[in-house]
């Protein structure tokens, strides 16, 4: 279990998360929808204990804290990040892409033989410099070195961002196929169907603080919904702290 109870963000003075709490059982796929500017890229970075933005509450995984100093440790926890913009190595290759994050002294549960099955493309591109890929084919390769950390958690940051429509249905099916491996995914996302195809919960954020909750096929069937949410919570959007 993912519990997160009375989460407080700030950027200097700024307050960007307000009282946010939730829990997330492992094995199962949430998305945090919002709209631009609401929280959302912050509380990614602080589920996976990043020091940006400076925060305050508990937020725990089997009940251990997840405040972590060093990215390896982030890895030891079983977190796998998937940066907006993707972060991948541009003028290293696919295969040195994927086995530069390989975690060593264990057996894989994703060798790059399952990765390459995922996605099909990159094996015709192991030598090839990750800079010269496509939007699509770079987005893939980060996720697969994602999995070469063998994560228990995969959180992904705008994952279908940029990417043409066929792309981003191919990379829908390939989460799914990952979410039903047992991974858990956590994604912040733009795109709302592609969101909640790929996610058991939906919570909703506004102005930094979690407006809703809900199973995630009801927002398919009643896309208006997210939208009277979040105007909702425009409306009744508290003021900024101005003090940590």
């Amino acid at each position: 279990m993912i519990t997160v109870e009375n989460l407080n963000a700030w950027y200097g003075h700024a307050q960007i998360l307000r009282n946010v709490s939730f829990k997330i059982s492992l094995g199962s796929s949430v998305a945090i929808l919002g709209r631009n500017g609401m929280g959302k890229s912050s509380l990614l970075r602080c589920l996976i204990g990043m020091e940006s933005p400076l925060w305050r509450g508990t937020i725990n995984v089997d009940g251990h804290d997840v405040r972590i100093g060093y990215p390896h440790e982030v890895v030891s926890k079983g977190y796998s990040y998937v940066p907006e913009g993707r972060g991948l190595f541009r003028s290293l290759t696919v295969a040195e892409n994927l086995r530069v994050a390989r975690r060593t002294g264990r057996t894989p549960s994703w060798p790059l033989d399952r990765i390459f099955s995922l996605f099909p493309m990159l094996k015709d591109r192991q030598s090839q410099v990750a800079g010269t890929l496509s939007g699509g084919q770079q987005q893939m390769l980060a996720i697969g070195r994602a999995l070469a950390n063998e994560p228990r958690i995969l959180v992904l940051d705008e994952p279908s961002f940029g990417l043409a429509p066929a792309v981003i249905g191919a990379l829908e099916e390939s989460l799914k196929d990952i979410a039903k491996s047992g991974v858990t995914m956590i994604i912040v996302e733009q795109h709302l169907n592609f969101a909640l195809a790929l996610s058991d919960r939906t919570l909703l954020i506004e102005k930094g603080s979690i407006i809703g909750e809900y199973p995630s096929a009801d927002l398919l069937a009643d896309p208006g919904l997210i939208e009277s949410m979040l105007s909702l919570g425009s409306a009744s959007a508290r003021e900024p702290v101005t003090a940590v």
